[in-house]
């Protein structure tokens, strides 16, 4: 078994150190990612959310003003990174791109970088894209003042920056406070796509491959329907899936990506069709099995899984909750009736008969 990591539509980032200040893209944000949309018309889905960009896009452009401060709130895969990168590439101008948390020596560093005579000749400021933005956490206050009043305190004393705009993504609001909240203008919330746009999606991302290998492989019917619906309602799982079974296809020269390759490709990472996953399927296994159906407490399960609390909360529960198949209660998880019969159904697949 092997995982091709390479279709993420993350962008390319550099932990920051004490030293570290990015490199201004003016192209987006810097990305590997050869099937990411290359302007809105082929960003598919997120209808709301476009309309509402497109709106502040065209306002900053016409009447000369910057673009408001901006959050991208959805969790992992649905886009966020993307958006922000169509933003700055409608907007000309520059990117600094960074994950948090971002220290504050390396805030000033950015910050005394920019260019400040007419932005450069820019029609609006420069862009500072802060990814996972909630780790920012305990370090938010010394923002206030620089988004607000355009001024930076360094040891002490108060400095005035050049005009930019913030772009943040997160997949968990709740940890940013109130007021570093407030100091977004602008905030998007991204929802989980349909089986029809990750179908589009897919038959779209394998255009983009068939140009790539110069090759004309297609896709069997009802397939892309299949991986849309394992990809969890996000672009880049079902990008992943679709790229392993064209690479599959492409060694076994086949000219059509079937069934039985989507089968492989479920093999290859250990998926069910529905697109659990084994750690998932131990997850459902231990409330069945070691504790008989009674609701048991997070840690608990946590302890029993060799995972700590979060790492199951945020990674292992979000998608067993939203197949039906395990439930919250007062009492802690419990298997649900539905989620019996699918550790049933894939037992095997976790090396019990």
């Amino acid at each position: 078994m092997f995982f091709d990591n390479d279709i993420n539509v993350n962008v390319n980032i550099v932990k920051e150190d004490e030293g570290y200040v990015p490199t201004p893209s003016s192209t987006g944000i810097p990305t590997e990612n050869m099937l990411a949309p290359r302007g809105f018309d082929e960003f598919i889905g997120q209808e709301d959310a476009k309309r509402a960009i497109r709106t502040e896009l065209e306002i900053a452009i016409k009447y000369d003003k910057p673009f408001p401060h901006t959050l991208m709130l959805g969790y992992a895969g649905l886009g966020k990174s993307t958006l922000v990168s169509l933003i700055a590439q409608n907007l000309g101008t520059k990117t600094y791109s960074l994950t948090a948390p971002v220290k504050e020596n390396v805030w000033f560093d950015i910050t005394g970088q920019m260019d400040n005579d007419n932005y450069n000749g820019l029609t609006t400021p420069q862009i500072i894209y802060l990814d996972e933005i909630h780790l920012q956490e305990g370090k938010q206050e010394f923002m206030y003042t620089c988004l607000q009043d355009l001024i930076i305190y360094h040891r002490g004393e108060p400095l005035k920056v050049p005009p930019f705009t913030l772009m943040g993504a997160t997949t968990d609001e709740g940890e940013l406070s109130a007021p570093f909240l407030q100091r977004f203008e602008f905030q998007i919330f991204l929802h989980p796509y349909s089986i029809d746009e990750l179908s589009i999606i897919a038959n779209q991302s394998l255009g983009r491959l068939k140009i790539l290998y110069n090759t004309d492989i297609t896709i069997g019917d009802g397939v892309a329907g299949k991986m849309a619906g394992m990809s969890w309602g996000t672009p880049r799982l079902v990008n992943k899936y679709l790229k392993q079974a064209f690479k599959i296809a492409l060694f076994k020269k086949e000219d059509v990506i079937t069934t039985d390759i989507f089968n492989e490709v479920l093999a290859r990472f250990c998926l069910t069709p529905e697109g659990i996953n084994k750690k998932e399927l131990t997850y459902l296994d231990i409330l069945y099995r070691i504790f008989n159906g009674e609701p048991k407490g997070l840690a608990t399960i946590a302890s029993v899984l060799q995972e700590n609390s979060k790492t199951v909360m945020k990674y292992i529960e979000p998608h067993l909750i939203r197949n039906e198949l395990i439930m919250a209660t007062p009492r802690g998880r419990q298997i649900t009736d539905k989620g019996v019969e699918y550790i049933e159904k894939y037992e095997h697949m976790i090396g019990r008969s």
